[in-house]
């Protein structure tokens, strides 16, 4: 398997290839696998778009999100767009890539059943931004799209935002950044700045961070598993800073966590961890004495995966490795994702993975092409 690094890549708006049917059903698919009655829909669309689901209303903005209701309990996964979840006793935030059930907390996607889902949504590269935000829930799912979360973050906070809407926000920013391009380095200043703001302004700020402390940690673990180092370095800093300075508000457990990310047992980061964007691995097969043009090799590629046959998601990744050849990974063909290794010159496919199941030989371009029809 072809060793990933992590690379944060534009899509380019010739990506945004299909779109579903608002409002007709679509395969009706458990968030756990099971097939169920075909009840779910894709729900969303171009702007900011409120869904009534039985006595819940879903928010969702210029992206869809997947809801199906059974016996008064509903599920919901935000396919290519967050949502905010008001129900009658509860308000939920939700990131891109995440999936939620009433009385459960948030969890990841299965690969599975994005690959049933991505094919059928379109993902916008742009979106109109209002200068002032009129609604709580608009400004809640807007902080956290990709396309938009940079500037929302610093803009004034909306009429009508009280103490819990505003930790909610807080809590799940650090779940939205974990997509293929990450937020700006300034828009996570802004983060760590609104969670002191918040901290100082609370009636009792241990309720808050007490439970900001390991959740911040156990993203900082995910960070470095998914191999995104610098955002684990970044968070991992902010919330020691935070901690510092609200040290004395800090249960014992939440001390235990912070030191058992410096210790041999848990997590430790190099300050000097090099930038995602430009990481390099010196013993790289592809890496050529030759100057080239990331991005000519990268549209190149690009328009050969959709000549024969691609689907690109918004967690597509193509990663030029030299003149002729390119990392390609999430790509979809049929209802199952692949990772491989592109080499235009021979027109070969290697380190073939099929939903995460590597592939033990390369293929030629028209061999897999065929291979895949028949999927």
């Amino acid at each position: 398997m072809v060793q990933r690094h992590r690379h944060i890549v534009a899509v380019p708006p010739i990506l945004l290839l299909l779109v579903v049917s608002l409002w007709g059903g679509v395969r009706g698919v458990d968030l756990t696998g099971a097939i169920v009655a075909p009840d779910g829909v894709i729900f969303g669309g171009e702007g900011l778009k409120r869904t009534s689901i039985g006595e819940s209303v879903v928010s969702s903005w210029s992206g869809f999100f997947f809801a199906k209701e059974s016996d008064g309990n509903l599920s919901v996964a935000a396919i290519s767009s967050p949502v905010f979840i008001k129900t009658a006793s509860d308000a939920v935030l939700m990131p891109i890539g995440w999936q939620w059930r009433t009385d459960e907390d948030l969890s990841r996607i299965p690969r599975h059943f994005l690959a049933q889902y991505l094919t059928d949504v379109v993902s916008y590269s742009s979106v109109k931004i209002p200068t002032v935000f009129e609604t709580v829930d608009a400004w809640l799912v807007a902080s956290l799209h990709p396309i938009m979360r940079d500037q929302v973050w610093v803009m004034e906070d909306p009429d009508g935002l009280d103490e819990s809407d505003q930790a909610i926000r807080l809590m799940r920013f650090l779940q939205s950044d974990t997509l293929r391009e990450g937020a700006a380095p300034f828009t996570v200043e802004r983060w760590g700045i609104e969670v002191r703001e918040f901290l100082e302004g609370a009636d009792d700020p241990r309720i808050f961070l007490n439970q900001l402390v390991p959740h911040v940690v156990g993203m900082v673990k995910w960070f470095i598993e998914q191999g995104y180092p610098e955002r684990a370095s970044r968070y991992r800093e902010a919330v020691e800073d935070i901690a510092s300075e609200f040290r004395v508000f800090l249960s014992e457990e939440s001390k235990g966590i912070l030191e058992e990310l410096h210790s041999d047992k848990g997590i430790i980061l190099d300050k000097e961890i090099p930038n995602e964007v430009t990481e390099v691995n010196e013993s790289n097969e592809f890496s050529v004495l030759e100057p080239f043009d990331p991005e000519t090799v990268k549209q190149q590629i690009y328009m050969f995966l959709r000549d024969i046959g691609a689907l690109f998601t918004i967690n597509t990744e193509i990663v030029p490795a030299s003149l002729s050849s390119a990392e390609v990974h999430e790509i979809v063909f049929g209802n199952h994702i692949f990772d491989f290794v592109l080499d235009m010159n021979g027109q070969v496919l290697d380190s073939i993975s099929m939903d995460g199941k590597v592939m033990a030989y390369p293929m030629t371009v028209e061999g897999f092409r065929e291979w895949v029809g028949r999927l």
